[in-house]
């Protein structure tokens, strides 16, 4: 099942009164950079977060960005679902990968 904008607003409805086009491109960054070779099964929990966060760090998304006291040391520390994307990429992407070699 991919990750679509009225699955985003189900299961975070704070972007319920989001722009569509502002959360669908949110989507397709987030399906851009997500490699589904590192996050198997968990690969639309990883785009549903990357999603979100790059939707709070836009202007619409205030109220899911952290105090700068309380950001995580990840990439993504800035908002509550960068932690928690950050958290999975811990998760799942254990070792190293090589670039341009077929797994």
């Amino acid at each position: 099942m991919a990750v679509t904008v009225a699955s985003l607003r189900t299961t975070r409805p704070e972007f319920t009164e989001t722009p569509t086009a502002v959360l669908q491109a949110a989507i397709d960054d987030a399906v851009n950079e997500v490699d589904d070779r590192v996050f198997g099964e968990k690969t639309d929990q990883a785009v549903s977060l990357l999603a979100a966060h790059k939707a709070s760090i836009s202007p619409f998304g205030q109220q899911a960005r952290l105090a700068p006291k309380e950001q995580g040391k990840g990439t993504h520390g800035a908002t509550t679902y960068g932690l928690e994307y950050d958290n999975l990429v811990a998760q799942c992407g254990g070792g190293f990968w090589v670039t341009g070699v077929a797994l």
